[in-house]
């Protein structure tokens, strides 16, 4: 059995992920990733033309992405709760 394995043995049991486990889960999100990837081209690509609108840009994307992977967590954490009975009702249509 594999390092891997083991973690999620462990995970399973109910230990956190370590810091920096969850730095890479968060960049090997399929939303977050192509974004970063894209951010670092466009940021070595402003460097070489010495373009400063191209990284700008590509800064705005790779925060775009991180906001994102942040904007999910704390939806996922609202999803969890639940709300109480007299919020779950229907109200009629006029």
């Amino acid at each position: 059995m594999g390092w891997s394995e083991n973690r999620i043995d462990e995970y399973r049991q109910g230990q956190r992920a370590t810091w920096l486990e969850r730095r890479m889960l968060e960049h090997a999100d399929p939303v977050h990733f192509p974004l970063a990837l894209a951010a670092t081209a466009g940021f070595v690509f402003g460097l070489w033309t010495h373009d400063w609108l191209w990284i700008i840009g590509s800064s705005a994307l790779a925060l775009l992405g991180h906001v994102y992977c942040w904007t999910r967590k704390s939806g996922e954490k609202h999803r969890e709760t639940k709300l109480p009975e007299s919020a779950t009702t229907s109200v009629p249509a006029r």
